[in-house]
């Protein structure tokens, strides 16, 4: 689902958060079905704050 994969990115992240902060990168995504997310109108509160940290 969705949330699933959402919530394995979050993760992702903050594993990785040291590295990642202040730099620029590029998040590649299999799941097609993720890109949805950025231009769905309504989302719940756990999407809309897990975009919010992406």
């Amino acid at each position: 689902t969705h949330d699933l994969d959402l919530a394995a990115i979050i993760h992702a992240f903050n594993m990785w958060r040291n590295y990642l902060l202040g730099r620029r990168f590029v998040l590649m995504c299999d799941h097609s079905g993720l890109r949805y997310l950025f231009y769905q109108p309504n989302l719940n509160v756990k999407q809309a704050r897990w975009l919010d940290m992406l």
